[in-house]
């Protein structure tokens, strides 16, 4: 029991002493970003989002591109062949991200 005590306060002390932060997540169900993309730059920047995932982005490849200030150029799945669908990723410039595709 000591040694588990002992354990658990090295660890939260630890914890306690880490220099980094978790990065904030921002979800949205856009049902179409064409058209909302000046009101979601609006949102994220108030809300300091470090990641922002967009639902029912309704996209399409010949779409024009989707950017961000201060963000990578987005993550994208459209989907093709109907409407609607179709998801979004932005993530800050500060932050390394790299795109797995087989995943």
């Amino acid at each position: 029991m000591l040694h588990y005590q002992l354990k658990h306060r090295f660890l939260l002390y630890v914890l306690h002493h880490m220099k980094w932060e978790f990065p904030s997540l921002l979800n949205a169900n856009a049902r179409s970003i064409s058209n909302k993309i000046d009101d979601l730059q609006v949102v994220v920047e108030e809300n300091n989002s470090d990641v922002v995932c967009i639902t029912e982005s309704w996209l399409h490849t010949d779409n024009e591109s989707i950017h961000l200030t201060g963000y990578h150029q987005p993550f994208r799945n459209d989907r093709i062949g109907h409407q609607g669908g179709g998801v979004l990723c932005f993530v800050r410039n500060k932050i390394k991200v790299k795109e797995w595709p087989e995943l």
